[in-house]
């Protein structure tokens, strides 16, 4: 899933989830930020797209590395909580409230899972090559919520 967050059409991605008895739930593509969720009942993963060396706004999102201050607590990447705000609001409604939900990502996809992860209690976390997404506070709060 983390690697099908790379590819750039709906439709691709659609059609290799229905291989794996998923359905598209959400496609997400804002301001160079990348994300979909996809169900097969009871269960939602949520991947998020990592750097691509060709996009300069994905650039921007890793070299933003100022701590500040992140709401679920601790500090975090500030460029990864700002990929984050691009594509969330338009996720989270689409994962039902009694959903087991996985977030993955790589790169940066895993950073900006990470940080989705802490929104969501309970949701599971698999990342690929992760940079580092917060301080010490910001991952006790992680470890603490996220299983």
């Amino acid at each position: 899933m983390a690697r099908l967050a790379y590819v750039t059409s709906d439709k691709a991605v659609a059609a290799f989830l229905a291989r794996a008895n998923f359905t598209l739930l959400k496609f997400v593509d804002n301001g160079g930020s990348q994300a979909f969720a996809a169900g097969d009942g009871g269960r939602v993963v949520v991947a998020f797209r990592g750097t691509e060396a060709s996009d300069p706004t994905d650039l921007g999102f890793d070299v933003d590395a100022e701590l500040s201050p992140c709401p679920q607590g601790g500090q975090a990447h500030r460029g990864f909580m700002r990929a984050l705000e691009l594509v969330w609001p338009t996720l989270e409604p689409v994962i039902p409230a009694n959903a087991r939900v996985l977030m993955t990502g790589h790169s940066l996809g895993a950073a900006v899972a990470t940080l989705a992860a802490t929104r969501r209690p309970g949701a599971q976390l698999v990342t690929c090559g992760s940079p580092r997404v917060g301080d010490a506070q910001f991952v006790a709060h992680a470890m603490a919520n996220v299983p």
